[in-house]
Order: C-alpha cells, then sequence, then structure tokens
C-alpha cells in the first residue's frame, strides 16, 4: 500500500516536472531520447530561470489538495480556494515559494474568491471552459478516500466546482478517480479502465444523473484515441494520459506523455500519478526521485497520509 501511496504521490510530482521544461512546444520540436527531469541537451527550456526538477501549478495544487483533505479530515471547498489563493499569492505548495504557470480557469476563478470572498459557481457553466485544471489535482481523493465509488465520485465533482464547474470536467474527474481506485486494487489497465466506465454509467443510472450520462456517451467514451495531441483541453488530456498507460515502465508513460507536446506538465502529472500507482515508488528510476526537488514539502504530507491509512485500516 505504502509502495503504491507514495508512488502516486511522487509519480504525479515527477510527471510535471519532467514535463515543465518541454511546455508548449509542439510535438515535432520534442526528441524523445533527451526526455529526462535534467535532460542534457535540451535547447531552449520553457522556463529559463526554472530549474530542472521543479513542478508546477499541477503538483502544488495536487499538495493543496491533499494538505487540506488531512487536516480538515474531508473535503472543505473554501479552505481550498483559501490555500489556492496563498499559492498564487506567496507560492505555497511550491519550489521556492515560486508560482510560476497558472492556467487561465483556475486564475480567474480564484481571483473571484479573493474579490467576493465567497464561493459563487456559475449556474450554467460555460461549455468551451473545460480546461485540465481540476482533474490535474484530483488524485490524491483517491489515496485520502476510504468510503464507497458513490462517494468517491461525488467528491471528485465537488472539488472540480470550484474552478472548473461544467459537467464535462466532473465526469472527467470522476472517472479517473475510479480508474486509479481500481489500479490501486490491482487490477491491469484495461480492467481498471473498462470497470471503472462500468461503475460510473451505474452511478450516473442509479441517480438519474442524464446529464453526466450524456457528457459520458458523447463527449469523453466517444473520444478517438487517434487524436491525442497533448492539449490543455480536459478530455485530450484524460484520454491522452489513458493511452500513455500502454508503456511498459513508470519512465514510458511520462516519456510517451511529453512527446505529445503542448501541456506537457499536465499530461505528464495526470499520467504519471496513475503510472505511480501501477508501478509503485520502486518502479520510478531512482535518479528522478533524488532529482526531484522540494523533498522537505512532500515528506510530511506523505508520513501523514500514512498515519491517515494505518487508522482508517483499523
Amino acid at each position: 500500500m505504502k509502495n503504491k501511496t507514495y508512488g502516486a504521490i511522487f509519480g504525479l510530482l515527477i510527471g510535471d516536472a519532467v514535463g515543465v521544461p518541454y511546455e508548449f512546444k509542439d510535438a515535432s520540436q520534442i526528441d524523445l531520447s533527451s526526455i529526462d527531469i535534467h535532460p542534457k541537451n535540451l535547447k531552449n527550456k520553457t522556463y529559463s530561470h526554472i530549474p530542472f526538477g521543479t513542478w508546477s501549478d499541477d503538483g502544488a495544487q495536487s499538495l493543496i489538495l491533499l494538505s487540506s483533505l488531512l487536516d480538515n479530515q474531508k473535503l472543505d471547498l473554501i479552505d481550498i480556494l483559501n490555500r489556492l489563493v496563498k499559492w498564487l499569492d506567496d507560492g505555497y505548495m511550491s519550489i521556492n515559494n515560486n508560482t510560476f504557470d497558472v492556467g487561465i480557469q483556475t486564475a480567474l476563478a480564484i481571483n473571484k474568491y479573493k474579490r467576493f470572498g465567497i464561493l459563487e459557481i456559475e449556474e450554467i457553466p460555460n461549455e468551451f471552459e473545460n480546461g485540465n485544471g481540476s482533474l490535474m489535482r484530483c488524485l490524491p481523493l483517491v489515496l485520502w478516500h476510504q468510503g464507497s465509488n458513490e462517494d468517491l465520485v461525488s467528491l471528485a465533482h465537488q472539488q472540480s466546482l470550484i474552478t472548473h464547474p461544467h459537467i464535462r470536467s466532473q465526469v472527467c474527474c470522476a472517472w479517473y478517480c475510479l480508474i486509479a481506485r481500481n489500479i490501486f486494487l490491482s487490477q491491469d489497465i484495461t480492467s481498471a479502465i473498462e470497470h471503472a466506465k462500468e461503475t460510473i454509467q451505474i452511478i450516473y443510472t442509479q441517480e438519474n444523473n442524464h446529464d453526466a450520462l450524456n457528457e459520458l456517451e458523447k463527449n469523453v467514451f466517444s473520444y478517438d484515441l487517434n487524436d491525442c495531441h497533448g492539449s490543455g483541453y480536459v478530455v485530450d488530456s484524460l484520454m491522452t494520459s489513458l493511452l500513455c498507460l500502454q508503456e511498459d515502465s513508470y519512465s514510458n508513460v511520462i516519456k510517451k506523455a511529453v512527446s505529445f507536446g503542448n501541456d506537457t506538465d499536465t499530461t505528464a502529472c495526470i499520467a504519471g500519478g496513475l503510472a505511480g500507482i501501477r508501478f509503485g515508488m520502486n518502479g520510478i528510476p531512482s535518479d528522478w526521485i533524488l532529482k526531484l526537488l522540494g523533498h522537505e514539502i512532500i515528506d510530511p504530507l506523505l508520513l501523514k497520509l500514512s498515519d491517515h491509512i494505518l487508522q482508517n485500516c483499523h
């Protein structure tokens, strides 16, 4: 359990960090053989002032969600928003307290909360505001939550609301969390994905959630994997990440994710968290673990998460 739990957190953080120097580059500009956490021959890295081994907004927001869950022993959306403000303004949960990469939708939501001091969720969210910002951070729910699949789906929906309230983003987060839980239960990738697909359809049917069912059928399950291209669109990110999981090692999953270009850090983060569960902490290259910055931030959280899991096992 510890191997998979630590693998999940380090998996998403390292995936994020490996992807950061390549962000916004076209796939044709990326040499697969050069992809590394400290690439030796990379020219024109995206953020010239950011040290290799640094996670971005993906990793920071994942740690914010994890920290909030552990401190409050529940999903507290206002607490998460307050921590996101602290991240945006002061670099909370970021390497060197430096916030250098912020998604448009997330920034808008945080700044709106800062201005008005309340969480306002649009009644009719814009369909064209389905970035991957809530998907990239939701994995800690799976590690922290001990309840039913129905509860996990509900929590995945709720955590998406604060920045990405459209039902499409919510169902992507929910399906991803169910897949992660199935991998944690040692199901192979194909079974984990298919069983999660069946589970989420049953849950939405029982809840008469026709909007969610419709989104899944029309915009998620119908996705053509030949269209994968690493964009910031939530469905692209999810499906590209699932395609990458077919690779035979953690490092190959990450390299495949980065090779799609564009939103490289987020694709590699989303895929990396699942790959970290699949291959475990022991399956992540030891030099990637050592070269990841911020162990002083990660280690206390993982100890607290381990205690939480042990207490709930008893």
